[in-house]
C-alpha cells in the first residue's frame, strides 16, 4: 500500500532529477560524481513505481521530457513478460515519433537502455527520415552495434546534422575503418561534420588526417570543433592558429591552448591572467595545464603591502576580486625547469592515458566530453563507450579499457577544478 499511496510523489521526485540530468549534460563542465548521484536518486524513485500501474491519467499528464521519461522507465520496469514489454516498446516508439517534449522525452530514455534490451529502433530508422539523427544518437549513447550496411543504405539521406550523427556514432566503433570517414572529412562538409571525421582519422592513426586538419583549418580557422581537434592533437603545428583564436575569444580560446598541454601555452596564459578582461578564463586554463589553483586577491591594492588571497568571497565581492598572477608567476619560475619542450601536461604533471582517464571519470559535461576524445587519441583507438551516457555505463567502459581499477579508486585523486556543478 505505501508504493500506491506515495507513488506521485515518487514520480514527481523522479521527473525533477531527470530534468536536472538532463540539464546538466548539456553544461560546459559537471562533476560525474554529482550527476552519477542525480542518476542513482532517479533510479531509486522510479524502481517502486514499477509496482503501480500506468493509468490513461499518468498517459495524458505526461506533457514535458522527464514526465515522458519517467512513464517510459516505470513501463519498461513493469513488464513482466513478452507481451507487455511489446506494448511498452510500441509506447516508446510512438512517443519518439510524437515531436516536441514527447520526442524529446522517449530519445532521453532510450539513450540510457541497453541496447539489447530495445528492439525495433531500426526498423524506425528505415522507414523515418527526420528520427535518423536522434536514432543514431541512441545507438551511440547505448554502444549499439548495427550493421553498417544499413548505415550506408541511408547515408546519402542524411541532412549535416544526421552526418554529424553518423560520424560520433560510428567514431566509437573499433569495427569501422579509416575509409569510412574520408569523404566527410574534406572540403564539400560543414566543419563540424568534418571535425568529428578528422577526429575519427586521427584515432585511427590515418596518414591523411593532419593533412585534412590543417586544409579544414585554413578554411574555417574559428570554427570550434575543429579547433578542439587540434587542441587535442597536442601537435605544436596548430599551436599558432589556437593562440590567434584565444587571442580574439578568451573565454573559449584560453582553455583549448591549456588543453593542448604544451610548454609554449605557459607565457600567453601569464599575459592573459595581467588582463583584467582574460583573467577569469586564464586561471581557469592555467589550473587545467598547472594544476594550480590561483588564489583570488582584490583588484586595487595597498601600496607597499603584500596582497591577501580572499577565501570564500561572497557574490557581491566577486567583481573587486582578480586571479593572483604574481601567484602564477612564482609557481612557474620554480617550476619551469621541470617542464620539457616535447612533453604535454595535465594538472601540471606529464599527461599520460592513466591521468587523463581519471579526469575524463571525473568530468561530465563539455568537459568531460574533451577528455574523453584525449583519451582515445592518446590510445589510437576507440573507447567503444560515449562520454554522454548515463556515468555508471561510461565508467565501466573506462574499467573495460584497463583505467580506474576498482569502483573505489574514483574518490582518491579529485583535484580542485574549474567551477563545475554539484548536487
Amino acid at each position: 500500500m505505501y508504493w500506491f499511496t506515495h507513488a506521485a510523489a515518487h514520480a514527481d521526485n523522479a521527473a525533477n532529477l531527470v530534468a536536472q540530468i538532463i540539464s546538466w549534460r548539456k553544461q560546459p563542465d559537471v562533476d560525474a560524481a554529482a550527476m552519477q548521484g542525480l542518476e542513482q536518486r532517479a533510479l531509486a524513485h522510479i524502481t517502486p513505481l514499477a509496482l503501480v500501474p500506468v493509468t490513461d491519467a499518468d498517459e495524458e499528464a505526461a506533457d514535458n521530457p522527464e514526465q515522458v521519461w519517467v512513464l517510459l522507465a516505470r513501463r519498461l520496469l513493469g513488464a513482466n513478460d513478452g507481451a507487455a514489454r511489446e506494448v511498452m516498446w510500441s509506447q516508446a516508439h510512438r512517443r519518439l515519433l510524437g515531436g516536441g517534449a514527447s520526442t524529446e522525452g522517449a530519445f532521453e530514455f532510450l539513450r540510457c537502455v541497453p541496447a539489447a534490451a530495445s528492439p525495433g529502433l531500426e526498423t524506425l530508422f528505415d522507414e523515418h527520415a527526420s528520427l535518423r539523427p536522434a536514432i543514431l544518437r541512441i545507438w551511440r549513447d547505448q554502444a549499439a552495434v548495427v550493421p553498417l550496411e544499413r548505415l550506408d543504405r541511408h547515408a546519402a539521406t542524411l541532412d549535416a546534422d544526421g552526418r554529424l550523427a553518423l560520424i560520433e556514432y560510428t567514431a566509437m566503433r573499433h569495427d569501422v575503418a579509416p575509409d569510412f570517414f574520408t569523404p566527410y572529412a574534406g572540403d564539400g562538409d560543414k566543419p563540424a561534420v568534418r571535425a568529428a571525421a578528422i577526429r575519427a582519422l586521427l584515432v585511427r592513426s590515418a596518414a591523411a588526417a593532419r593533412p585534412l586538419l590543417q586544409r579544414a583549418l585554413a578554411d574555417a580557422a574559428d570554427n570550434v570543433p575543429l579547433l578542439e581537434v587540434a587542441a587535442l592533437t597536442g601537435d605544436p603545428a596548430f599551436f599558432d592558429t589556437l593562440l590567434g583564436y584565444a587571442t580574439a575569444h578568451p573565454d573559449t580560446g584560453l582553455a583549448l591552448i591549456a588543453l593542448g598541454g604544451l610548454r609554449q601555452a605557459v607565457q600567453p596564459l601569464l599575459n592573459a591572467l595581467a588582463e583584467p578582461r582574460t583573467a577569469g578564463p586564464a586561471a581557469a586554463a592555467w589550473h587545467w595545464l598547472t594544476g594550480q589553483r590561483l588564489p583570488d586577491i582584490a583588484r586595487l591594492q595597498v601600496v607597499g603591502e603584500a596582497p591577501k588571497p580572499v577565501l570564500n568571497p561572497r557574490p557581491e565581492e566577486r567583481e573587486s576580486l582578480t586571479p593572483d598572477l604574481a601567484a602564477a608567476q612564482r609557481w612557474w619560475g620554480e617550476k619551469q625547469h621541470e617542464w620539457e619542450p616535447g612533453q604535454r601536461y595535465l594538472l601540471g604533471q606529464p599527461m599520460t592515458a592513466d591521468r587523463v582517464a581519471r579526469q575524463a571519470a571525473e568530468h561530465a559535461g563539455r568537459h568531460g566530453a574533451l577528455l574523453h576524445g584525449l583519451l582515445e587519441l592518446l590510445l589510437g583507438k576507440p573507447l567503444a563507450v560515449s562520454p554522454e551516457t548515463w556515468i555508471a555505463r561510461r565508467l565501466a567502459g573506462y574499467r573495460e579499457a584497463g583505467f580506474l581499477g576498482s569502483e573505489g579508486d574514483m574518490a582518491d585523486a579529485r583535484p580542485p577544478t574549474a567551477e563545475r556543478r554539484r548536487g
